[in-house]
């Protein structure tokens, strides 16, 4: 069991029992080599302090990050020996600034592997007050280097820090800066933690810290038990706990489970990170700083009384069978799951929200933040174009997304939002954009003879004899075609089949919702070569969102509708449909 807790840089000075701590540095830790780093965290405890002078929300302490340690008997002849696995740029550090506050304590020990039966490194830290600018080795270099910043900070901080600038900073960093104080047992293989932590392999978030305090044997110890009775308990609760954090854990690795609560790029490698952060949020909404270091802080002080545990796993529970209710209801899920995309509510105001009224008041408040953040009338809908500003694009691929929620609605279902490098737009039809390599040219034109022939076979209406004449000169023209004229010849069939009269080939009833990566994939194609990729992409088990589908596969055109082209009255089609799933979205002009 991890021996997990936090400091005050005061404790790690104090020690315990009466011995001061010895920090050894092992031959596998890298030299010291912070620089800059030191006016950094010497500016941030300065602008702590002055904010919580000020009665500012900034917590009880400032916190850094983790020190990993062993504890090591054969260290013991000098103070309570600890082998530092990670953290001693920050324990140097510390050193460092205690010594230009106050040079004359002697602190905690600081000793090095690298110096034998000597102590070079040591000595040299130690006398660093005295030390003169050392290029000998870069360990001296660097450490010499921290020092001198410090006491130019402090120089340069006089006037705004006041009288005794030394002493007022020595207090602060001994009483209300701690370290997250990360204890492993003795037997474990010190050099393979340190690789794999600089590595990523192990990541210290704070939902790993908080397990090991919920798992800490105290809180379960009953009085009056015999020690076999009294394990028994132990082992029972800490499997109890451990048993249902890996489920919790499970289901939010679940993909589309994951998709419709958190919408960022950065998602945690431990997903119950994301829980705890929540119920600080909760439960702490004045704060502003979120890290790892300050959710810590708060669950540990939580944990400090046992009495507490119940309550707080009882709180991680409820949260996530929260999200499990609204995973089994389509509609909910598919109204939060585009409200938390979009940032249009964020995920702890709609849980604020789910306990305080009926279920289909719930429904009928997530829809309402959509329908205020559309902000638009069905006219207004009706002439939406691609080809504008990137707030109107922005507004054109959440309606066709609204739209395909809409449909899973209808069939129960759930949205999809996990999309291969986002979602994005595509046209239905062509663009004047399609490029034709030389060598493909005559096969290409082979291949699309079948859509002249469909588009002869679909000639009726009062024009038909001249676009007959007209399809039939250009198929003539295809068929002969020896490699010259392409390009006027292409332009023909683009203008006389692909682009249907009188549309804007940018309005919303030419665009489809497609995942950037498979939008890319029909780049360059007329309709009928995207129809076919599609439904490839189908075949592959691609998310292709089912509005998208019923588009190329013209379920909303009707029968007798020709597959191989697009044409107005299909674009028209689809959008009476769109229309008629979204109208419940529409504002009325006194609205607006």
């Amino acid at each position: 069991m991890l021996n997990l807790t936090s400091k005050t840089i005061n404790e790690l000075c104090t020690g315990e029992n009466g011995k001061q701590f010895r920090f050894h540095i092992p031959t596998y830790q890298r030299g010291y080599r912070w620089e800059e780093h030191v006016d950094t965290l010497l500016d941030d405890l300065h602008e702590y302090k002055t904010a919580k002078d000020k009665r500012q929300n900034v917590g009880d302490y400032y916190c850094l990050q983790p020190i990993v340690v062993m504890r090591d008997e054969a260290l013991d002849d000098r103070g309570m020996g600890f082998e530092v696995i990670d953290g001693q740029q920050r324990l140097t550090t510390i050193f460092i600034l205690l010594k230009a506050f106050n040079q004359n304590d002697d602190w905690y020990l600081v000793t090095y592997q690298r110096d034998g039966l000597g102590c070079e490194r040591e000595d040299f830290l130690n006398n660093i007050t005295q030390a003169q600018q050392a290029a000998r080795k870069a360990d001296y270099h660097y450490i010499k280097g921290a020092y001198d910043r410090a006491v130019r900070w402090l120089d340069n901080k006089k006037a705004e820090i006041g009288s005794n600038p030394k002493t007022k900073m020595l207090v602060t960093l001994l009483e209300e800066v701690r370290v997250i104080w990360y204890e492993l047992p003795t037997d474990t293989n010190a050099r393979e933690i340190f690789r794999n932590i600089n590595n990523g392999k192990i990541q210290l978030t704070s939902s790993e810290l908080i397990k090991a305090m919920l798992l800490n044997q105290k809180h379960y110890k009953v009085e009056d038990a015999d020690e076999k009775t009294q394990n028994r308990i132990i082992r029972n609760n800490q499997e109890r706990i451990a048993r249902m954090w890996d489920e919790i854990e499970r289901t939010l690795q679940t993909p589309d489970f994951w998709a419709f609560i958190y919408s960022k790029p950065d998602a945690p490698s431990t997903r119950i990170d994301y829980i705890f952060e929540l119920i600080y949020q909760k439960n702490n909404p004045n704060s502003t700083k979120i890290d790892t270091a300050t959710v810590f802080d708060y669950f540990e002080k939580r944990l400090a009384n046992s009495d507490d545990v119940d309550a707080l796993w009882k709180e991680v529970r409820e949260l996530h069978r929260t999200f499990q209710d609204w995973y089994a209801s389509a509609p909910i899920y598919n109204y939060i799951g585009f409200l938390v995309k979009y940032n249009v509510r964020s995920l702890l105001e709609i849980i604020r929200r789910t306990g305080t009224m009926t279920s289909t008041d719930f429904v009928n408040w997530l829809r309402n933040g959509i329908k205020n953040n559309l902000n638009i009338e069905e006219d207004a809908f009706e002439q939406l174009s691609y080809n504008t500003d990137t707030a109107e694009r922005k507004k054109v691929e959440k309606l066709l997304m609204l739209f395909n929620i809409e449909i899973m609605n209808q069939m129960s279902k759930r949205f999809d939002f996990n999309a291969d490098g986002g979602w994005s737009i595509e046209h239905v039809f062509s663009r004047n954009d399609i490029k034709i390599p030389d060598d493909k040219r005559k096969d290409w034109l082979s291949g699309y003879m079948r859509v002249i022939d469909s588009a002869l076979r679909s000639v009726d209406g009062e024009d038909s004899e001249e676009r007959l004449a007209d399809l039939q000169d250009l198929k003539q023209r295809m068929v002969v075609f020896d490699g010259e004229g392409f390009d006027e010849l292409f332009d023909e069939i683009i203008d006389k089949i692909e682009i249907a009269d009188n549309v804007d080939p940018d309005n919303i009833s030419n665009l489809a919702l497609l995942a950037k990566n498979d939008n890319s994939s029909l780049s360059n194609s007329v309709f009928y070569e995207k129809r076919e990729k599609i439904i490839r992409l189908l075949e592959e088990g691609k998310n292709i969102p089912q509005g998208t589908i019923n588009v190329f596969m013209k379920f909303y055109s009707g029968a007798g509708t020709n597959l191989d082209f697009w044409s107005a009255a299909d674009g028209d089609a689809y959008l009476q449909r769109m229309s008629e799933l979204l109208n419940g979205y529409f504002v009325s002009g006194g609205d607006v």
